[in-house]
């Protein structure tokens, strides 16, 4: 058994390399520096070739590439190139230098926490969901040990959970407890969640697990599903510890589905669920402006 799988593995393998590596005689690497600088011509006219070596890729401009591009159209385009090339050599961590990039950072975090129901909250830009998701986690790593005295934190996921949290809790040194998702819902199981909170650490400590944060999406990455973040909100208010709402995906349609007239669904599906700091418990909203915020 063990050698069907590998053998079916490095077939994936392949697959997935010749998914993505173009191959053939015709194919050109660039892989030293070249003797001579090249013109602007040339380097656009390799753009083109390379745009174009691998046959059969998805064309992202016909808007189904769901989960990677977000395109307003050319439009927006002309506006987020005209504002890259004003700013493209710019640095943040020199305000002093560069004013408008930090004011234009302040401001967009005032917008997203009045969109967010926060307005005298505080905020952060990041590099995008999985950064904004890593900081967090090193956010409520820092608290537990400062506030609350806790030296190895825990934190407790649903397992359609984006990666990202995986990762940082490797980064940060925080065990992971992942709880399944209902199969009809596809929202965390509540009472599992619950279970996991109330009972011992191990069975030498009376002391119940006090995780670092809970952790819900509104939605999730697998299957576009949020969970129940006003129960996890009680849950995290009870045991006094922070929930994270991982709004990455929903970024800027979740706060306009209430306003659009369009939070009860239809024919009684796909209710909108409470998400966003209004929800007592809620302690962080990390949301991608990259994502629909045209």
């Amino acid at each position: 058994m063990a050698a069907k799988v590998e053998t079916e593995m490095n077939k994936a393998k392949l697959d997935i390399e010749n998914k993505l590596v173009p191959k053939g005689a015709d194919v050109v690497r660039h892989l030293s520096l070249p003797d001579k600088g090249k013109s602007l011509e040339w380097i656009l006219s390799q753009m083109e070739v390379m745009d174009n070596e691998l046959p059969g890729h998805s064309n992202w401009r016909n808007g189904k590439v769901s989960g990677a591009v977000y395109h307003g159209g050319d439009e927006l385009e002309n506006v987020i190139v005209h504002a890259y090339q004003r700013y493209c050599v710019s640095n943040p961590l020199h305000p002093s230098v560069f004013p408008a990039v930090r004011k234009m950072e302040a401001e967009i975090v005032a917008m997203c926490l009045k969109l967010y129901n926060n307005p005298n909250g505080a905020g952060t830009m990041t590099s995008g969901g999985t950064e904004s998701i890593i900081m967090a986690l090193k956010t409520y790593r820092d608290w537990a040990r400062i506030v609350r005295g806790i030296t190895e934190p825990e934190m407790i996921i649903p397992s359609t959970a984006h990666a990202a949290f995986d990762k940082g809790a490797a980064y940060f040194k925080i065990k992971v407890h992942t709880i399944p998702v209902d199969t009809i819902t596809r929202r965390v199981d509540i009472k599992r969640v619950k279970r996991a909170m109330s009972a011992p650490v191990s069975c030498l400590m009376k002391t119940s697990l006090i995780p670092v944060p809970l952790v819900g999406s509104a939605i999730n990455f697998p299957d576009g599903n949020q969970d129940d973040i006003t129960a996890l909100g009680k849950l995290a208010t009870y045991y006094k510890t922070g929930l994270h709402v991982d709004c990455c995906l929903g970024s800027f349609i979740m706060p306009y589905l209430e306003r659009a007239g369009l939070a009860d669904g239809e024919d009684g599906k796909y209710k909108l669920l409470p998400f966003d700091f209004r929800v007592p418990g809620v302690t962080s909203v990390s949301c991608d402006t990259h994502k629909a915020s045209f």
